[in-house]
């Protein structure tokens, strides 16, 4: 059952999850979530594409181009870092973690709308209303305010998938261009993360829908002719990977690095399902729910989906919770569909207006809950410490001017690109390899710094160091064994900081690191 309304009444409806989304996502950037260890190598390499130094930091190939390049298009349109005129404040450093996640926070919005138009076209105006609020609104949605390449390519994925459904409506030249342009799209968002190709049979079942206007004429020719013309863009703008990595005859480790993490391997389960569902148990169930209902229903559209990529994230590489962000949108459309399907399934028998409210409030109930639960979570502050951490380290390097510092490259992309620091090491895990060209090395160490060294690597590291302070963060303020705190498990990058001095002699490859 569709509410009727007037058409221009309709188009104001969409402003409803835009708004909810811009809140969602523009509200206190800085502070929730913490900085994530990614979120750094990210902006850093955008930092360093604006530096003129090329697309490809490093000699490791992990991940394709287009993140680095689209950040560093936008940072040099607003003139980031420099147009801040960075200091060692908390209120400086916390704009210089703000920016990149505001860029993100527009993407949401975006995706909101993208995810409207999808659903309004494929099930009509209430089930979209609805799926766009809750991808709004919804706890695990505030992934996307992280510096992800999965908050970079959502867009583009919808958006190829939209520019498949417009094309469907459309005939001649028209339906062409919707075609190449929704192949366009998918090719960015795999230039961005290669999973993204998993969406190539939902939009290719997308792309051979039979147009209205076709009359069934040359059927086979023109789905042969229409998915030909939507592959190409989908195969040449990823192919530009590869391609500069041969034009720099480094084709050979390109393709090493791409195999060898092809086979990095942990379970998919505990890794991304698991803590879906426990920062988000509500939209997890319902979209589970609504979901089961598309296998009965035959819903090859959501089921095309979801499918290649469930089924991508079980046989490789290596899983994070974030990982799954290219599929919430499913989660949201089949949650809705359930819903509004059932509600309307009431709606149908002759109720009186109290009961007919009545049949609609658990659909307000849901979007209160999510938009209760998200406002709790994104109104604390979760980067306390590592911009304490930052502030120390930008002054202790510039008042002892023989130190080389190291630390998390959630923030360590700031000494040399927004302080200009030179003896700064991108990660600290680089202390194992090169030599610093200073008396002393200055760590900043963390969670993830023990993660990375191991227990014997940083106990040498702990006796070959003085701690000279140590920084607080507020996450064990907080239950984490209590729903919605147990978000919080997702956020222990700043939860103990240590800042430690030691010898360059001891904490050289040659020190405590040479080989045995």
């Amino acid at each position: 059952m569709q509410i009727i309304l007037p058409p221009k009444s309709k188009k104001f409806l969409v402003l409803i999850p835009l708004v909810l989304s811009g809140y969602v996502h523009l509200w206190n950037p800085s502070g929730f979530p913490d900085v994530f260890y990614d979120e750094g190598y990210y902006v850093r390499r955008a930092m360093h594409v604006m530096a003129g130094l090329g697309p490809q930091e490093g000699t490791f190939y992990d991940h394709p181009y287009f993140g680095q390049l689209f950040l560093s298009g936008i940072f040099s349109f607003i003139g980031y870092p420099s147009s801040l005129n960075p200091q060692a404040t908390h209120e400086s450093i916390s704009l210089l973690f703000a920016v990149p996640r505001l860029v993100m926070g527009m993407l949401a919005i975006v995706d909101a709308f993208l995810i409207y138009k999808i659903t309004e076209l494929r099930y009509g105006n209430n089930i979209a209303l609805l799926a766009a609020i809750l991808f709004a609104v919804m706890p695990f949605t505030w992934m996307i305010r992280r510096v992800l390449l999965e908050s970079i390519l959502l867009p583009f994925l919808l958006s190829s998938i939209l520019a498949a459904c417009y094309a469907a409506k459309a005939a001649g030249s028209k339906r062409m261009l919707l075609i190449l342009a929704s192949g366009a799209m998918l090719g960015i968002a795999i230039f961005t993360k290669i999973p993204a190709f998993a969406a190539i049979p939902v939009i290719a079942y997308l792309v051979m829908q039979p147009s209205a206007r076709d009359n069934g004429e040359n059927t086979t020719r023109w789905k042969a002719t229409s998915l030909s013309l939507w592959f190409i863009p989908v195969i040449m703008i990823p192919a530009i990977w590869p391609m500069y990595a041969a034009s720099n005859g480094n084709f050979d480790p390109w393709l090493k690095d791409v195999l060898w993490q092809s086979r990095l391997k942990n379970d998919a389960i505990t890794g991304m399902w698991v803590p879906f569902a426990e920062i988000d148990p509500v939209l997890f169930a319902f979209g589970a729910v609504g979901l089961s209902f598309t296998v009965f229903r035959r819903d090859y559209f959501l089921l095309l989906w979801i499918v290649p990529f469930a089924a991508l994230f079980s046989v490789a590489g290596f899983h994070q919770y974030f990982h799954v962000l290219p599929i919430v949108p499913v989660f949201c459309i089949a949650s809705s569909k359930w819903i509004i399907d059932a509600t309307a399934r009431l709606l149908r028998n002759k109720l009186g207006a109290n009961m007919r409210l009545l049949c609609w409030s658990p659909v307000i109930a849901l979007v209160i809950f999510g938009f209760t639960i998200t406002t709790i979570l994104i109104n604390t502050d979760m980067t306390s410490a590592q911009i304490q951490a930052a502030m120390f380290g930008i002054n202790y390097v510039t008042t002892h001017k023989d130190v080389t510092i190291t630390a998390n490259p959630a923030y360590s992309w700031l000494f040399p690109y927004a302080f200009h620091l030179p003896n700064t090491l991108r990660v600290y895990g680089d202390i194992r390899y090169f030599e610093a060209d200073t008396a002393y090395v200055l760590l900043l160490t963390d969670a993830h710094f023990e993660w990375d060294f191991g227990g014997g690597e940083f106990e040498k590291v702990y006796h070959a160091t003085d701690r000279i302070a140590s920084f607080e963060g507020k996450v064990f303020q907080y239950d984490q064994t209590k729903y919605p705190y147990t978000n919080m498990e997702f956020n222990g990058e700043g939860a103990h900081i240590d800042a430690r001095i030691g010898p360059t002699s001891a904490l050289s490859p040659n020190g405590i690191f040479r080989q045995n």
